[in-house]
Order: structure tokens, then C-alpha cells, then sequence
């Protein structure tokens, strides 16, 4: 009877062994081993082929309604096939359940009305809702305002997908000169 190696369990013949048909133990070894290496294949594969990372971003001013998704132009990166401008300028699709981070920027000029109003950009998903990231008051005139923010940890599925928006507190459209949304995968699980 052969034995089993401690760590994986695979089958060698010893000493002890009857004489035997070596070209049989050698198959139940090499089978043994191919299961081993199929299970540290799994593992590879969930975590190297493609980190999911898409960034995408406006490079072109241009007039953007209160409360409705940026519209992008450039794609800086997709390593997941996570962006389709041609298709949909306005989200990043998730193509990979898990942990991520997004990053957003906006740079708009003032409204100019309400003065005093709350202007706040907002990362949106299909999902789980709008998240509000950062904010400042409306100033009038010529001002222009950058923000920028992340959300660090974030779970989200298969199909969701995230946008970048403002809210300026009333109806109408501001000048959007930049903008930018990225999205980084960082794990699979909410538990490691």
C-alpha cells in the first residue's frame, strides 16, 4: 500500500510495499499532483489575472444638468473591460463582484444660484445608492470649484454601475470643465 506525503496527500510507494506495477503508482502520483497544481491554479486565477481598475475622465468643458450623470470622453485605463464610451459615456460597469475604492474629481464654475447653496458632488451606483463625497457653498460670479474625494471600501456586484454627478441645489445646468471617476478592485470578499 502506498503512502501519502504529509502536506498534500500524494501517493508514493515504500519500502515495504509488494512489488507492484510502477507505470499504475506513477499515474496515481502524477494524478495526485495535477489535482494539487488544478487547486493552486484556482487561487491564481481569483486573484492575478486582471485587477479590475478602470479610470475615466471629461477633458472637454461643457454644460452638464443638476443631478444627471457626467458624461466622459477619455478612457485612462481599463484593465477589465469595465468602460464602453461609445456605448454608455456616463458609468463605470463592474464586471468583477467585490471590494473596491473610488476616486472622483469635478472641477465646475459657479452656477450662480442660489447663492449660498450647498453644491455637492455625489458618486452614484445603480445599487447602492448616491453617496455624497464633497461640498462647498455657491459663491455667484466666476468662481470655480474643485473637488475631489474618495470612498475607500466600497462592496459592489456584478452588472452595478457607478457614475459621478452634482448637485448644485437647483434645476438647470453648470459648466463642467474636468471631471474623472476610477474604480480599483481590492479584494473579493468583505472578509479576508
Amino acid at each position: 500500500m502506498p503512502s501519502t506525503t504529509p502536506n498534500f496527500g500524494l501517493p508514493y510507494p515504500s519500502p515495504s510495499d509488494e512489488p507492484c506495477d510502477f507505470a499504475e503508482q506513477w499515474c496515481d502520483f502524477t494524478e495526485a499532483i495535477d489535482a494539487v497544481f488544478a487547486t493552486f491554479q484556482e487561487a491564481i486565477d481569483r486573484t492575478v489575472p486582471t485587477i479590475p481598475i478602470a479610470a475615466i475622465r471629461k477633458t472637454t468643458a461643457s454644460s452638464v444638468q443638476n443631478l444627471v450623470p457626467i458624461p466622459f470622453d477619455t478612457v485612462l485605463v481599463d484593465t477589465a473591460d469595465m468602460t464602453e464610451l461609445d456605448v454608455d459615456s456616463f458609468h463605470i460597469n463592474v464586471t468583477r463582484r467585490g471590494r473596491y475604492t473610488v476616486v472622483g474629481f469635478l472641477e465646475k464654475l459657479s452656477a450662480g444660484t442660489p447663492l449660498n447653496g450647498q453644491i455637492t458632488m455625489l458618486i452614484s451606483g445603480n445599487t447602492v445608492g448616491s453617496v455624497a463625497l464633497a461640498g462647498g457653498i455657491e459663491r455667484g460670479g466666476a468662481f470655480v470649484y474643485r473637488f475631489n474625494a474618495f470612498l475607500p471600501v466600497i462592496s459592489l456586484e456584478v452588472g452595478e454601475q457607478v457614475s459621478l454627478l452634482f448637485n448644485t441645489g437647483a434645476s438647470g445646468s453648470s459648466t463642467v470643465n474636468l471631471a474623472s471617476l476610477s474604480l480599483a478592485w481590492h479584494s473579493d470578499t468583505e472578509v479576508p
